[in-house]
């Protein structure tokens, strides 16, 4: 399963349309537990980071997406960056 992560904002739709049509098992979530399970994770991009930041750090997914706890995601390098601690 594909984990999308929900963090209001990014071009989420596109995503999920593409996944659609790729036939691809794809979940749009902001669940730790559900993007730790996932096999692969897409963090879609966006253009303004500080409210994008705020909001990855209000719900913890800054530090969930740092840590890929398996060692498997591929997060595309257009993705907001997320500054080191």
């Amino acid at each position: 399963m594909i984990a999308i992560i929900d963090y209001n904002a990014g071009n989420v739709q596109s995503v999920l349309f593409a996944m659609e049509r790729l036939g691809v098992q794809a979940v749009l979530t902001a669940d730790h537990e559900t993007i730790r399970r996932a096999d692969k994770v897409i963090f879609p991009g966006v253009g303004e980071a500080s409210t994008t930041m705020a909001h990855l750090r209000q719900t913890g997914l800054d530090q969930l997406i740092k840590a890929d706890p398996a060692g498997t995601w591929d997060l595309p390098g257009d993705a907001t960056p997320l500054p080191a601690q």
